[in-house]
This record gives structure tokens, sequence and C-alpha cells, in this order.
């Protein structure tokens, strides 16, 4: 019948006609619910305004009961007997006064009470405020009393007495009404149903009226404040109608209640017949769009769906099989035509995986041998590290022990000859293993706060040591821009700086050497540093200036000396780290001789005192013999003889006590002893390593309650992951072999300081 899938939608559409009924529904109970709570908020208005006349009405009547009889005694001047026969005639004929009184000029009242109440009143008439409140207004006064004995509340009305033609009040008629005379219950209006009738006060009391409760959500009190003339309102789930009534200086409020529930149960009703045959169509309307979308539509999908599954799981043999001329046949046939053409590529595909994952498998093993290759380099180098820095650290150390001892010139020099043999050895060590953590990605920022003159001064120092006989002035320029302290990785400009400073002594003779600093301002509140070293040397010849940051290339390979020669690594490191820290170097030739190297970094500027970290500037030099370590209780964990010889002589000679320990073991066993002010702690010993000891060492103070016991790490191992390691355990501080003495002496001091709380 519906051979296109037009029609088919067609008639789909043709059921979505029930949504815009529905809507059209919706919207005329809307209509109608807004139209009949309209009419319900002007019933209830209407009905407070006419009970509110009516209560206006009675109010009146008492006060014109109480005037006439003040007119009747101001005209005659009988006795107390002739004034008491009044007033009890006025009771008769208006019982609803629960007490009636006559109070003369001088303040004496006359009571008379309702029998039918039966009750005494508690000084409920204040004859002396009465008269004087009369006096005063020379009219009607009302007021609003409460009584502990009497649990109904009520209204006091005091008129003025006159004499001589209305010339001076000579005293006052006061009486009190009960306010449930007031006001009329629902029961007795014919045409109100589901409305209750109540009196209330500004402050939301209620003083008379039917047995009903406002909710505490209904604020009273805010809708009083807001109304001066009679008007419905919706409040939470009530209709109330209310209407404000001034008598005299008193304000009450006259409140027609209902709930909103049950004026509109009709509504409702029909509401809920209406939402249950919209219901009963839509379920009609599902159903029947459920079967002709199942037999129109679903049916051809689903045997789509089947062949396109089980092609996905590799029969490209499946055919959909739909007869007919509408789309979805045409559909069946394309995808016939496709699985067939799938099909085919499938085995072209198979072919060419196999040769390819042929190909695949000679490159993972490839990959693997030089995966291999590459940990055997890094594992050699690291082992390289550790035994060559081992005996070095000895051998710098006895020569410091040597150069303190009191040498002649001659020794003095020549023991200085050796440590800058050491140095220069050391330095070559160092530049190997940079490149190789450079070449396997390893390198690592290590940002920290510096002092930048101190950073550059430090650099100088160590590059004058290496000027023999040279004619060579040094010179600094730092702009004032450069802030006093930056945060980065100090630890590589330093080296950077250093690496240049020591190519410009290798090839200036005779001249200077000078090192500019300047700063300037880059986005995101950090800044750029920028190092320029400069010198009257040989240059650069034209053909090394492209090759002159590769690896392994010197720039005079033609007029190397000894004194020059070297790994030919120092630029290339230079670049690869300047790079890391977000920055450029290169070169510029200077007219008439020599060059000037350039590079930056990104740093930040930090203000002096609050710094998130400790400095990291180098420290080079002696150590000042009167940083004493007396009374400095040192344990050293060593398993090397010449290390041990020398730690424990040099320490000595500051006043140190020293024990000294082969491996961990001992150290625990020492440590259970007498607790020493430091440790210094060897990482790879016999029996128990240096790791392993510390672990122990703090579990035990953890568990005892004893005190922190500083540890610094001596290790030859000189890498980033070995230090995690050692604060990981439990170390307060790391040194690398071959160590500075002074630097390590300065630690212990502040160490010491920190640890025993001495300022």
């Amino acid at each position: 019948m519906f051979k296109s899938i037009s029609a088919r939608i067609a008639v789909l559409f043709l059921l979505l006609v029930l949504l815009p009924l529905v809507i059209l529904g919706a919207w005329f109970s809307l209509q109608n619910y807004k139209s009949l709570t309209k009419q319900l908020i002007a019933r209830h208005q209407h009905e407070a305004l006419y009970h509110g006349g009516e209560v206006r009405e009675r109010l009146a009547a008492f006060v014109r009961d109480l005037e006439l009889l003040s007119d009747i005694l101001s005209l005659q001047g009988g006795g107390d007997a002739h004034k008491f026969v009044l007033l009890k005639s006025l009771q008769m004929h208006q019982p609803l006064f629960v007490e009636l009184s006559h109070i003369d000029n001088k303040g004496e009242q006359l009571f008379i009470r309702t029998l039918q109440e039966n009750i005494v009143l508690e000084n409920v008439t204040d004859a002396g405020k009465i008269l004087a409140e009369v006096k005063e207004r020379q009219q009607p006064v009302c007021a609003i009393i409460q009584q502990s004995n009497y649990p109904q509340t009520l209204l006091s009305i005091s008129t003025p007495v006159f004499f001589l033609n209305n010339t001076f009040v000579n005293g006052a008629v006061s009486a009190q009404v009960n306010f449930s005379s007031l006001t009329m219950s629902s029961k007795q209006h014919k045409d109100i149903e589901d409305i209750q009738i109540g009196l209330y006060l500004p402050n939301g009391r209620k003083i008379s009226g039917d047995l009903f409760e406002i909710p505490p959500s209904v604020s009273l009190p805010a809708i009083f404040k807001e109304t001066t003339a009679s008007k419905g309102l919706i409040v939470a789930d009530r209709l109330l109608g209310i209407c404000p009534i001034e008598f005299y200086g008193s304000r009450l409020y006259v409140v027609m209640n209902s709930e909103l529930k049950s004026v509109l149960s009709s509504f409702y009703h029909s509401l809920n017949l209406l939402i249950a045959i919209i219901f009963l169509v839509f379920i009609a309307s599902l159903f029947t769009g459920l079967f002709f979308a199942k037999k129109l539509l679903t049916i051809p999908l689903l045997s789509l769906s089947h062949a396109a599954r089980e092609i996905g799981k590799g029969d490209l043999t499946k055919r959909v099989d739909l007869s007919g001329d509408d789309e979805f046949s045409e559909l069946a046939n394309t995808f016939n035509g496709m699985a067939e053409r799938l099909e085919e590529s499938l085995k072209s595909l198979e072919r060419e995986s196999a040769q390819r994952k042929n190909a695949e498998e000679e490159a993972h093993q490839a990959m693997i041998l030089a995966q291999q290759a590459n940990e055997a380099k890094s594992m050699f180098l690291a082992n390289m590290s550790h035994e060559i820095r081992t005996p070095i650290n000895g051998i710098m150390g006895m020569t410091t022990l040597m150069l303190n001892s009191g040498l002649s010139n001659e020794q003095q020099y020549r023991m200085e000859l050796v440590n800058r043999s050491i140095n220069r050895l050391l330095s070559i060590i160092s530049v190997i293993l940079d490149f190789s953590k450079i070449e396997s990605g390893d390198v690592v920022l290590e940002e920290s706060t510096f002092a930048t003159q101190e950073l550059v001064e430090d650099a100088l120092q160590i590059a004058r040591l290496e000027v023999n006989n040279q004619q060579i002035r040094f010179a600094t320029v730092i702009s004032e821009n450069v802030p006093g302290k930056l945060l980065a990785d100090s630890g590589k400009i330093h080296q950077v700086l250093l690496n240049l400073l020591s190519n410009a002594v290798k090839y200036t003779s005779v001249g200077e050497i000078i090192v500019t600093v300047d700063c300037f301002a880059a986005s995101g509140g950090s800044c750029q540093l920028q190092i320029c070293v400069s010198d009257t040397g040989e240059g650069i010849p034209e053909s090394a200036r492209e090759s002159i940051f590769d690896p392994f290339i010197q720039a005079n390979e033609t007029r190397k000396t000894s004194a020059r020669r070297g790994a030919g690594l120092g630029l290339a490191i230079c670049e690869k780290f300047v790079i890391h820290m977000g920055g450029n170097i290169w070169f510029e030739e200077n007219k008439p001789l020599g060059s000037s190297f350039y590079f930056t970094c990104q740093c930040k500027d930090v203000e002096e005192g609050n710094a998130q970290r400790e400095g990291g500037a180098i420290v080079t030099g002696k150590a000042d013999m009167h940083d004493s370590l007396a009374g400095i209780s040192i344990y050293i964990a060593e398993d090397e003889f010449i290390n041990q010889h020398m730690l424990s002589s040099y320490l000595k000679e500051m006043a140190a006590d020293i024990v000294v320990c082969n491996n961990g073991q001992e150290l625990l066993d020492q440590v259970q002893v007498k607790e020493p002010d430091i440790i210094l702690m060897d990482i790879r010993m016999p029996v128990m390593g240096g790791l392993e000891a510390t672990e122990r060492i703090r579990a035990a103070e953890k568990k005892d309650g004893k005190r922190h016991v500083p540890i610094i790490a001596l290790t030859a191992h000189a890498t980033l992951e070995f230090k995690e390691k050692c604060f990981a355990a439990g170390m307060d501080h790391y040194l690398t072999k071959p160590i500075e003495l002074a630097k390590m002496v300065r630690h212990i001091l502040d160490l010491h300081r920190k640890h025993s709380n001495i300022c």
C-alpha cells in the first residue's frame, strides 16, 4: 500500500496530530483554571468586604449605645442610685457587654457586671487612664485587652460624658465587649460553602471566628501590612479574602479562608477525566503507530541490520533478500554490492597484511635490540659513574686535607695542580653523563630560588682557576632589570655559563672576558634571563660556524693543543639544556677579535623572603675553619677505607666527635647504644645498604617516639631518580660524590641547628 519511504513517514506524521490536540487541551485547562481562580478570589474579596461591613456596623452600634448613655448622664445630675438604674437599663438593653462602668470626673467608678457571665474581670477598667484618654481625645476610645482568667479577647469602648453644653468632660462610660459577638460563623451564611471566617489582630493572632488554622508558611502580618483595602489572593494552598477595619485608632482584619483544593475539587475532577481520556488516546495511538512502524519500517531495517551484523562478524557471503521496488529494496541491492566488494578487498588485505606482519616483526625485533643496547649503555654509564666517582671522591678529599695541612709553597702548588687535574677529569665525566641523559630523554628541570649575582660570581671564580699566566681580565655587567632572586633550574644555568666561560678561557690568551646579564619581561608573570659571555680570543673559523653546536665537534680542530682538548660535547649540552629551559643559544663575531655567546632561559621573579624552595646556588672553595663542629657527634657509614679516612680526618680537624661504621648493620647497633647528632650515610655497602638502614632508623623513631636524627646521603649515583629514592627512604639531604667538603660542613651545621632548635 505504501511503497515509498515518504508515504510511510506521512502515516507517522498523521499520528502526531495527537500532540497538538494534547497541547490544546492543556491550554484550555489552564485558561479554565485561571478563570476559576479569578472568580474565587473575587468571591472571597466580596465576602470579606461584606462581613467587614457587618463588623463595622456592630461596632458602631456599641458606640451609639454608649454615647446615648453618656448623653443621658450629661443631662441629669442625679445621685448614684439614679446612675445605677441607667447603667443597669443599658446593660439590659445591650446584653453583649461583659462589663459596664461609669467613671466620674474624680476617677471613681461604679461597676455593673453582666449576670450571665457570672465572672469578675481583673482590673480591666483603669478608671484614671480611661478618663485621661477620653478628656484628651474628646471622642470615643477603643482598646484591645486580654485577661488571664478570661479566655476570650475583649474590646474596651469608652465614651466621654460632657457637662454644660459639651464644654468639658465630666466623666466617662466604659464597656467591654467579647469579640465573638462581632463575627458571624460561616454556618450562619446560607450562600457560603467551604469558607471559614476569622477576626485577626495586625500581629496575625486570631481573636474570634470559626475553628480553623492558617498554615505556618502563610505570614499573615506581612500580608496585613500590604493590605490597605479589601482584597482576595492565593497564598500557598489557601484562598484568602481580607478586609481591614479602622475603628477609633484600632485596626482589625476580617479574613475569609478556604482550602484551594476543596474549592477546586470540581475542576480537578474534570482535569483528571481529561488526562485519562488523553492517556487512553495516547496508548491507542502508540500501539497503532508501533504496528505500522514495525510493518513498514522495522522489518526491512532489521533485515539490513542482521546482514550488517553478520558481515561485521566476518561472514562476507551474507546478502539481504528484499523484494519490491521501494527505497529499501534499492538500499538492499546497494548493500549487497558493497558486501561483494568488501569480500574482494578483504582477500587483498589479507595478502598485504601477511607481508606487513613479517616486516613489523622484523622492525619489532630491531627495536628490542636497540632498547637493550640503550639500556646496556645507560647501565654501563651509571656503573662507570659510580665506580669512577668513588675513587675520585677519595682523591679530592685527601687533596683537600693536604691543602689544609700546612704545606710548603712548592708542595701547595703541586697539590693545587693535582686538584685542578681531578676537577678537569670530573668535568669530562660529568659532560659525558649529561650527554647520555640528554640522548635518552632523562633531562629533568629542578627549579630552585637563586641569587643571580652570586651564581655569576661563583662561575667566574671557577673560571679564574683555569687561567695560568694569561693576561686576562674578567668583568661582570649586571643590568638594573635583573631581579635579585629568580626561580629556575640554577644548576643547569650555572653549568651552561661555566661551559661558555671555560671555552672563552681556552681560546683567549690575552685581553678580557666579560659576562653581561640582562632580563626582559615575558607573558604569564615570568621573565626571560639573557646572559652573554664575550671574549677577545681567536674567534670562530668560518668552516666551524654551522656545526659548532654539534656533538664531538671543536671549533678550532686544526689548532688544538693539549690545553684545549676536551670531549667536544660542551656546546651541544648547552644547547640541549637551554632548549629544555625554554630559551635559545647563539653566537656573534666580535670586531676585530673574539666572539660573544648568548643564551636565554625562562625564569620567574621571586621577591626576597617569599621563596617557596631552598636556593640552589652551587658552593665551592674551602671550608671556613671558624665553622667549628665541636660538640657535634657524627656517625659515618662508609665501606671504602679511603673515604672513611678522608671524611673522619677532615671532620676531626673541625673538632667533631666521629664514629665510623663499615655498613648499615654496624650503624644500627651504634645508634641503639647512643644516638648521634648527624649521620653521613653511604648508599652501597655490604651486609646492609644505606636505604634499608635509613628506613629502619625512621621506623624505630616513629615506634619509640625518639627524636629525628638528620641523615645526609653520600652516593656516587648522580641521578634524579636515585635522589628521590633517598628522600623517600627518610633522608634529609643528598650529596653526590666527589663530595665538596666545605659544602658538606655547611649542610651539617644547618641540619644540626634546625633539629636542635639553635637560632
